[in-house]
């Protein structure tokens, strides 16, 4: 997890830099920043293709599945590897933080614009734009903080980042606001950042590395639908910013409800060779 969020850290260096020189562009015009934009992306293709062939290689590669499937030694052509329990729990904990980040995107950006905090009806971009640098702000810390800590448990983090979220949007909601709104924003995007972070490390550590690929893509995807969810909720609810903060704790809340009930039923129950077998009728 450490080294995974060090790489990350790469990604927040180059927006640093990156964004004054957009700024400057915008001098020029709305489009010299797509430009820019565009050039940046060009070159940063070049390098990927000049990356070695071995970093794309798919040789000795197989499936992952939803469920075991044969192994190398029945059929080494189609053997699959079956997802295992601990890269499920953080997966699904993970939709919680992902569903919260698309629900704010689309929610915000209309509410903000339509029914800005008061004392902001004249300068409602720079309201949006204040959620979406702390959002900003709250993923380079939770890259930071992955980096720096020496010891990190991504069972424990999954699950802490899913509370922390809940949490937020139950005070915003409440008390909502200027301060409650920054709060959160920063909350979505270190909480995120960290619950990735734990996602992949633990792909990484219980995924066999001939279907690592597989699971990377498979989870991506999954983590992708949840932020469509979350995001046709938040167009779907009305610009009301009480009740749509409301209905975005109660799904995560019923989320985390159900991930840890689901978590504890399973280390309760007793392993499969112990369980008594009812006589045939």
């Amino acid at each position: 997890m450490k080294a995974n969020a060090r790489i990350s850290l790469s990604g927040v260096v180059g927006a640093s830099i990156s964004a004054p020189i957009a700024g400057l562009f915008s001098l020029l015009g709305p489009e010299w920043v797509l430009r820019y934009g565009f050039a940046v992306f060009a070159f940063a293709t070049i390098l990927a293709i000049l990356l070695p062939a071995r970093v794309d290689s798919s040789a000795g590669e197989v499936h992952l599945a939803l469920m075991p499937g044969p192994s190398a030694a029945d059929n080494p052509k189609r053997a699959t590897y079956g997802v295992p329990k601990q890269v499920a729990f953080a997966l699904r904990a993970n939709c919680g933080p992902k569903f919260l980040v698309g629900f704010l995107t689309m929610f915000m950006a209309f509410l903000l614009r339509d029914n800005p905090i008061d004392g902001w009806e004249h300068r409602p971009e720079l309201l949006l734009g204040a959620v979406i640098g702390a959002a900003g702000a709250g993923n380079t810390i939770g890259v930071a903080l992955a980096s720096i800590l020496k010891k990190i448990n991504p069972a424990i983090t999954v699950v802490l980042v899913l509370l922390i979220d809940a949490t937020m949007v139950l005070i915003c909601a409440l008390f909502y606001g200027f301060i409650p709104l920054l709060a959160l924003g920063l909350c979505a995007g270190m909480c995120q950042s960290l619950g990735k972070l734990s996602l992949d490390s633990t792909i990484q550590a219980h995924v066999h590395e001939k279907v690592q690929t597989s699971a990377f893509g498979r989870s991506d995807t999954v983590l992708q639908f949840a932020w469509v969810i979350g995001g046709f909720t938040g167009l779907a609810m009305p610009l009301n910013p009480r009740l749509g903060l409301g209905v975005a704790f109660v799904v995560l809340a019923a989320w985390t409800v159900y991930l840890l009930g689901d978590r504890i039923r399973k280390r309760m129950a007793p392993p499969a060779a112990s369980r008594t077998v009812p006589p045939a009728a």
